[in-house]
């Protein structure tokens, strides 16, 4: 389940895929070329994440932030509930005196406010469980993008206290513990039932182990321009169905199958001929026109008698094969050929 707020393309959207350096140039380029301070970014993540509070339905929440700026996340969105009139308890985890310059300025907002906060060390853990018990949602703030160390000591014990003992945690940008580019869970990480993430689905996200961590992810927009981001763009997307559906084109009775695209599939090996033939035929139904599923001969035999609308080829007759390659307007690769020296070749030729 994905909602996100991204780049609208012909009646549906592209969403960015980013990871730990694309995110951190995109912030450098916002603060140094287009003079964004980091504060705004930061209150807009606020406001973005807010929405996805859940406020109607909860009252008690607690914020467990670290000190760097998915920290200050935190610490902003603490002043926002409670000036909706939320119950809201602060816990920081980590050094007061390494609050990065942001996580600081809202540091002192809460401080002006009267709103308590309470520094964890091994000594409060009873606190922090406690609060945690009788809250309906823990907000996780404790690492963000950059974290890529694994997680030790005081952090350790509060992801683990957190996950044993919460109702619901929403995570801010990524689960604490997760590498964002990888998808790597760095010793342990926050089992979030929500993921609010910002401008980017992050790569990490989809590694399948991340599934259990990651929970609901919405991506919202922080406020920086379209072009700033096209600027800086991974080229690296999800696209949606409706993307899908609204590219397919109608066919009509006298059209040729080379009108709407010749494709070709490099795909299949020795027992994986499925993929095969799952990944052709997925090529036809979406509607591409003249599909050839280009394989070794153990594959093609079998391939063939099962494909009614695809054709085939044998990978070993090198000329139709290059052929082939200069003709298409699309070429697939990989499906079934596993991770071998093999496959490696192949793509190399193709390639070139």
């Amino acid at each position: 389940f994905i909602k996100y707020y991204i780049t609208k393309e012909k009646g549906g959207f592209q969403m960015r895929i980013g990871t730990a350096d694309s995110t951190k140039i995109l912030d450098n380029a916002c603060v140094d070329e287009y003079k964004i301070p980091l504060i705004v970014m930061m209150e807009n993540a606020v406001l973005s994440a807010f929405k996805h509070m859940d406020i109607e339905e909860n009252q008690n929440y607690v914020v467990v932030s670290g000190v760097g700026n998915n920290g200050g996340d935190g610490l902003g969105l603490a002043r926002q509930l409670c000036a909706r009139g939320k119950n809201v308890e602060v816990f920081i985890v980590g050094n007061l005196e390494k609050l990065s310059e942001c996580s600081k300025i809202n540091y002192n907002i809460l401080k002006s406010f009267n709103i308590s906060t309470t520094v964890v060390e091994n000594e409060n853990m009873d606190e922090l469980k406690n609060s945690i018990k009788r809250s309906d949602i823990v907000v996780d703030c404790i690492f963000g993008t950059g974290l890529e160390r694994e997680i030790k000591g005081v952090f350790y014990d509060v992801i683990n206290l957190v996950n044993e003992n919460k109702n619901k945690t929403y995570s801010i940008d990524v689960p604490s513990g997760i590498n964002a580019t990888t998808g790597d869970i760095l010793g342990t990480c926050i089992k979030a039932d929500k993921t609010i993430s910002f401008e980017f689905y992050k790569r990490g996200f989809l590694k399948y182990e991340t599934k259990e961590f990651i929970g609901d992810v919405v991506v919202e927009h922080i406020g920086i321009p379209e072009h700033i981001l096209e600027k800086y763009d991974n080229k690296e997307y999800i696209t949606d169905i409706e993307i899908i559906k609204n590219n397919i084109r109608a066919k009509d009775k006298y059209s040729f199958k080379s009108d709407f695209g010749k494709i070709a599939l490099f795909a299949g090996s020795r027992g994986f001929t499925g993929a095969a033939y799952i990944s052709t035929q997925a090529a036809v139904k979406c509607g591409s026109g003249l599909t050839t599923l280009v394989t070794d001969s153990y594959v093609q035999d079998i391939a063939s008698q099962k494909l009614c609308e695809a054709m085939t080829l044998n990978i070993a007759e090198n000329q139709k094969v290059i052929n082939l390659i200069k003709d298409c307007d699309a070429i697939g690769f990989g499906c079934g050929m596993g991770d071998n020296d093999d496959t490696y070749n192949k793509l190399e030729y193709i390639l070139n």
